[in-house]
């Protein structure tokens, strides 16, 4: 009785394990595949192929979803890189559309490619908004400070402007269209100062042959 008692219970251990890992499989094919379950899945599809090692059928279908998973995560890798233009992103993004329906296309996955690939595109773009915004936010705030910037540090806020992101939309490149403006109006303004700030050092025989010089510039 005892034995006949432990084979019963081992065998009752057994069946909810395999209910366990049943609803484990289940749990994948009704899955929501977005950025933040990415990881979580592809974790869950190894330890289900190690489970189901040795059923050909069912290894067959992970290795496949593993395969898909792998995809999207360099999928979402490749476009939320901050080497891309507004262009070169949407250009991508349809390459990569293309390229994943033509090697899926008569394979049975989870979730719809198309689909899917559109939500890691989102949220990409959403993340290019969001660094485009928090670099402008630090353009912004050094811009209020421009007037009174001496030479060297409006030259650097000049250069930082000018060699701007690739993630910038058009709406903000406008924007700093016209800071760089603002930059350079501030300072030739200093310029000015400077060399009037000279010519005023200068003695007055000093001053008559700048002046006699620079009316020659001017005339020619």
């Amino acid at each position: 009785n005892t034995a006949r008692t432990k084979i019963s219970e081992v065998i009752d251990k057994l069946r909810e394990l395999e209910k366990s890992i049943t609803k484990r499989a289940e749990k994948l094919w009704s899955s929501k595949l977005k950025p933040e379950t990415l990881d979580e899945l592809l974790t869950e599809v190894k330890d289900l192929e190690l489970i189901f090692e040795g059923c050909e059928s069912d290894i067959e279908d992970l290795r496949l979803i593993r395969k898909a998973l792998i995809m999207f995560q360099d999928i979402y890798r490749q476009l939320r890189s901050d080497t891309l233009n507004d262009n070169e992103f949407d250009t991508l993004s349809e390459h990569l559309l293309n390229k994943s329906i033509k090697e899926f296309e008569d394979s049975e996955l989870p979730w719809p490619l198309d689909e899917s690939i559109r939500t890691f595109e989102q949220d990409a773009r959403k993340l290019r908004t969001a660094k485009g915004a928090e670099w402008m936010n630090v353009i912004e705030t050094s811009m209020e400070k421009l007037d009174d910037m001496d030479v060297a540090h409006a030259n650097k806020l000049r250069e930082k402007v000018f060699l701007q992101p690739p993630y910038i939309n058009d709406k903000q490149k406008k924007i700093l269209d016209g800071h760089l403006r603002r930059i350079e109006n501030h300072l030739m303004k200093l310029e000015i100062e400077w060399l009037y700030e000279k010519f005023s050092n200068l003695s007055q025989s000093a001053q008559r042959e700048f002046y006699q010089r620079i009316s020659k510039v001017l005339s020619a």
